[in-house]
């Protein structure tokens, strides 16, 4: 496909792009009411069957996780705090449509700190991104502005025309080093993120429990009927997944008195992260600012994006 001086394009079909997307078609709602749209089309390059965004596999919990009780917060633990709130008005705005969206507002506990209970929100990723891309096309629409879905990435800008540019290709930032994040400071390395997951047909509340201390969670999503379980950091970087690795994982839930599947019913699901030191930025722009690349949100990837996508789309569109 011929791109034009008059496209936007976004390289990622995750979270961080989408979100970054859908806060920028915002702006253009507002920026271009009353003046002339520059922007006739948006291309996305939503990844392959060889290249699957990172969101896909993922727990896919949003938590802050204690950070709010910080009476001397980083700004790390500031961001959190900011993104959570961007994410409870998004919800708020949408949640009407909370089945389709798939969002769940839920209650997490601690086994570790019993006395901390706060909300959470579980996401099943495949609905939500898909209900992202549906509201985007919808907005877009609106503005006469076409969509293209693209099902690849690419790692060059050479000979390609574009009006503004956002990438977020997470973990594979790394692995294909595209020409146009030289600027960038590419710290961090890539790390594993694998979970188990289960289907089942009970009926119980939807609900996430964690364990401060192993750094792992569990939760059980009533609108998927999923039981999903996983660890917050995986030093491993292969693809292959080793369901027996998580065995121990597995076992340590099971002696919490929860009434689990059996192990074998159980199926595991792994993915790449992107690992970055908290003090490093997760937002870069070009110096010409025509292109912002979003990176490095690991963990915390189902929450950042609702700070750092509006971040994008305010900097990107600013003219």
């Amino acid at each position: 496909m011929k791109t034009t001086e008059n496209d936007v394009i976004v390289i990622g079909g995750g979270i961080g792009g989408l979100m970054a997307l859908y806060y920028s078609a915002k702006k253009w709602e507002m920026k271009f009411s009353h003046s002339k749209n520059p922007i006739k089309r948006v291309v996305l390059f939503d990844g392959s069957d060889f290249f699957p965004s990172s969101s896909i596999a993922s727990s896919a919990v949003a938590a802050l996780r204690g950070a709010q009780n910080n009476p001397n917060p980083s700004p790390y633990s500031q961001d959190l705090v900011n993104s959570f709130q961007k994410l409870n008005e998004f919800f708020q705005e949408h949640q009407e449509n909370s089945f389709f969206i798939g969002i769940e507002k839920v209650k997490l506990t601690d086994i570790d700190r019993p006395m901390m209970e706060e909300v959470a929100f579980l996401f099943n990723p495949p609905q939500f991104l898909n209900f992202l891309k549906t509201l985007i096309a919808s907005k877009l629409k609106q503005l006469e502005i076409e969509f293209f879905i693209r099902p690849e990435l690419i790692s060059s800008l050479e000979n390609i025309k574009y009006y503004r540019c956002i990438s977020a290709l997470g973990a594979y930032s790394l692995i294909f080093k595209p020409d146009y994040m030289k600027q960038c400071d590419l710290e961090g390395k890539i790390v594993q993120g694998t979970y188990l997951y289960c289907e089942s047909q009970e009926k119980r509340p939807s609900f996430v429990v964690q364990s401060h201390l192993q750094k792992n969670s569990m939760s059980y999503s009533s609108l998927t009927k999923l039981w999903k379980m996983g660890v917050a950091s995986n030093e491993r970087t292969s693809l292959i997944p080793n369901k027996e690795d998580l065995f121990g994982l597995y076992q340590f839930w099971s002696a919490q008195n929860f009434s689990l599947p059996p192990f074998e019913e159980w199926k595991v699901k792994t993915g790449v992260r992107h690992k970055i030191s908290r003090k490093l930025p997760r937002v870069f722009f070009s110096e010409d600012h025509k292109i912002a690349h979003f990176h490095g949100a690991y963990k915390n990837g189902y929450l950042l994006p609702f700070l750092d996508g509006q971040k994008i789309a305010n900097e990107l569109f600013r003219d």
